[in-house]
């Protein structure tokens, strides 16, 4: 009976024994040895979440059922472990990782210290994340270029080669605007009409921007030139300019004005009504602007002057009455003039033919203001008519009434 139960009990102690042999023939307690591990992407952009998963075996090929897992990418390490022979595990990629292929790193280490280690690699996606630029100085003037250089860094602070949107802004409203390749020297020039005030230069990416407040002044400018014969200011600043104008011809002054020009304006002055025909070396000055022009030919008569005008008007007319008073000479001659008495000429008789031809007018001498004339008056007057009766009488054939009357 006590053998029986000895035997039974060496037979339950070898059953247990069989059934731990099983167990470890699945959970080994040898060293680790290979590492099996996958991610669920191979491209990733920074910040985002990546999963691991596998197992690991021993030396014998059996899975280890517990083991320590370190994972190190750029720099950051995550711990976690293996259970139940499996590894599940998701850790985030760094948000300043590099962009392009990055390692990651696992190390599995055993109950007994014994460690192995694997890697895995992974793409990390370019992400712009900042545009830089310098400004060389806040203040600027129309016409003039503003010269920087934009660079776009992604989330590593790395250089990209791309085009960047440069906007040129008053407020909202886009007054210029240009592609430029990020770093690279962008030279931006400045309308020449801009008015003075605060601007912003804007540079975009996509939904990235990135912006700086500049200021543009006022600017008198005006630009000078001969065109055509003619003297020609055009305002070319960005505010109104009045003032005076000086042109100069030989260093002679020839003109001078107050001229006021608005933006954007264009006056000229003809210089051949000021100058005489001939090749002239010009000096204009306008406000605090010169300029010179040589050999400047000029086809023109120089224009009479106010003083010059006013007496060629008087002139003229003076002409004009002693050429109306000479043509006129007759009539005032017989309107106001008196024979040598002092009395006024006699009337002037105009005889009727009877068929109504007219005769040529008699006229009567003068009133004479001697004595010795006053009694031969009426002599002359009927010798006047005698001889206008004689006339008719040779051209009828006979004697008319009116000359026996007075014979």
């Amino acid at each position: 009976m006590a053998d029986l139960d000895y035997n039974m009990k060496r037979r339950g102690i070898i059953i247990i024994l069989f059934m731990l042999l099983s167990l470890v023939s699945v959970y080994s307690d040898d060293s680790v040895s290979d590492l099996f591990f996958t991610l669920d992407t191979a491209k990733v952009s920074p910040g985002e979440n990546v999963k691991i998963t596998g197992f690991a075996k021993d030396d014998s090929g059996n899975v280890i059922k517990k083991a320590d897992v370190r994972l190190i990418i750029y720099d950051i390490e995550y711990k976690t472990q293996i259970k139940d022979g499996e590894l599940s595990y998701k850790f985030k990629i760094p948000e300043t990782i590099e962009s392009g292929s990055q390692d990651i790193k696992i190390y599995v280490s055993d109950k007994n210290g014994n460690v192995q280690d694997t890697l895995l690699k992974i793409r990390v996606f370019a992400v712009p994340t900042e545009i830089e630029f310098v400004l060389q100085k806040l203040n600027y003037i129309p016409e003039e270029n503003i010269e920087t250089i934009a660079i776009l860094k992604d989330q590593a602070g790395d250089e990209l080669n791309v085009e960047l949107n440069a906007l040129f802004k008053k407020g909202r409203r886009i007054i210029l605007s240009q592609t430029v390749p990020a770093g690279e020297m962008m030279k931006l020039q400045i309308p020449r009409y801009t008015k003075s005030g605060k601007y912003l230069l804007v540079f975009k990416y996509n939904d990235l921007e990135t912006k700086k407040t500049m200021e543009v002044e006022d600017n008198i400018k005006t630009k000078i030139s001969i065109e055509n014969q003619g003297v020609v200011l055009e305002n070319v600043g960005n505010v109104k300019n009045k003032d005076k104008v000086e042109i100069f011809a030989e260093e002679k002054l020839e003109f001078t004005d107050l001229v006021s020009l608005s933006v954007a304006e264009k006056q000229s002055l003809d210089l051949s009504n000021e100058l005489d025909t001939g090749t002239y070396s010009i000096r204009i000055v306008f406000g605090k602007e010169e300029a010179t022009f040589e050999d400047v030919s000029i086809v023109g008569k120089k224009k009479i002057s106010i003083t010059w005008f006013y007496k060629f008007i008087i002139f003229f007319l003076i002409v004009l009455v002693i050429y109306t008073l000479w043509n006129k000479k007759e009539e005032f001659k017989n309107m106001f003039s008196f024979g040598k008495g002092g009395q006024e000429e006699g009337p002037t008789y105009i005889r009727r033919e009877p068929k109504k031809e007219e005769h040529k007018m008699y006229k009567y001498p003068r009133f004479s203001s001697r004595k010795e004339e006053e009694s031969d008056f009426k002599e002359r007057i009927l010798k006047g008519i005698k001889e206008t009766e004689k006339r008719r009488r040779k051209e009828e054939g006979g004697e008319g009434s009116l000359f026996r009357m007075f014979d």
